[in-house]
């Protein structure tokens, strides 16, 4: 039995999936920020030490964002 389909099919994303798309990509971009400064800071400062906390300050920093935004009740 065919199936009809609708005329009009809505590409309409919800505010909940736009903003996880968003947190993402922040999530992304702090990452890749804190690897060039940790770069910088052990290459041309010579401080291993300074590098391993620039990273592990960022991956706290996104670590605590995600877990915040995923226990955030849908408002759809």
């Amino acid at each position: 039995m065919p199936v009809s389909l609708p005329s009009k099919i809505s590409a309409k994303t919800s505010s909940a999936q736009r903003n996880v798309d968003c947190i993402t990509v922040w999530a992304i971009s702090l990452g890749t920020s804190a690897t060039g400064i940790a770069a910088l800071v052990f290459f041309a400062g010579q401080e291993p030490v300074g590098a391993a906390f620039v990273l592990a300050a960022a991956a706290t920093m996104i670590g605590i964002v995600l877990r915040e935004t995923a226990h955030t009740p849908d408002r759809g």
